[in-house]
């Protein structure tokens, strides 16, 4: 069951960019137990997957001019989690755009 979510990134679309890549090199360092993939299919659009309690998942990151999307196919057993994980994604992309802006990336 595909579920999606918009995140407001207040960018450009090449400094959103940079953030969304900059971002998924950090989760894929520092959360190797996830075995995070990520494979960019278009100029704005990446395939992800990852394992999270031996369960495989999959999805998409889109970067649009005005927001950051996340596409995210969700097992059954983990629905009743998906309000507080959609949180975590919104408070990560928000420090992630913060950070890039205050390191002056962006």
């Amino acid at each position: 069951m595909a579920t999606k979510r918009s995140f407001a990134h207040g960018l450009d679309f090449t400094r959103a960019k940079r953030v969304a890549d900059l971002a998924l090199l950090d989760y894929r360092t520092r959360l190797t137990k996830y075995a995070l993939t990520v494979t960019w299919v278009t100029p704005d659009t990446a395939d992800v997957g990852f394992i999270i309690l031996d369960t495989c998942m999959g999805g998409q990151i889109k970067v649009t001019p005005t927001d950051i999307e996340i596409h995210v196919d969700v097992p059954l057993k983990f629905k009743l989690f998906e309000g507080a994980a959609a949180q975590i994604v919104k408070g990560e992309v928000q420090a992630c755009v913060e950070r890039a802006k205050c390191a002056g990336v962006v």
